[in-house]
């Protein structure tokens, strides 16, 4: 069975041990208090369970300056992001018994080029060409 929730969190709405796949995409940076985040996420899994963690990699994002956001009617608009070092994301899980089992850094590269053009951003692919675009975590209790 598959069960969809949009939740704040902090404050997941489901069972202890009721899941037995957690995925994140893009996530990480945009919560301020990781650590509640990661008690939760252990509270839900199973015995056997794993996460799927991903977010840009910080690292990419304070050199090339990048910012999370979007535009409406030619109005920009900032997300609020709370960048971590990998280290950091790491041990808020490692703490509560959820360790790494792999973890991928990809670089960005030519299959990533054709998005950036038709974005517009040309210029911003060749800065980021050869630069780690992300971070997935494969995590498991």
């Amino acid at each position: 069975m598959q069960v969809w929730c949009w939740q704040t969190a902090n404050n997941i709405p489901f069972s202890r041990s009721s899941a037995d796949l957690i995925l994140c995409s893009f996530l990480a940076s945009y919560l301020s208090d990781l650590t509640t985040f990661a008690r939760q996420i252990r509270r839900l899994l199973r015995r056997g369970g794993s996460i799927f963690l991903s977010d840009l990699h910080p690292v990419t994002v304070a050199r090339l300056g990048w910012r999370r956001g979007f535009t409406v009617n030619g109005t920009s608009i900032d997300i609020a992001t709370h960048p971590k070092p990998i280290p950091e994301v790491v041990g808020s899980f490692a703490g509560l018994g959820i360790e790494v089992e792999a973890m991928l850094e990809p670089l960005f590269g030519n299959p990533e080029r054709e998005l950036f053009n038709l974005a517009g951003k040309t210029d911003t692919f060749k800065a980021a060409s050869g630069v780690t675009s992300d971070f997935t975590f494969c995590n498991s209790v």
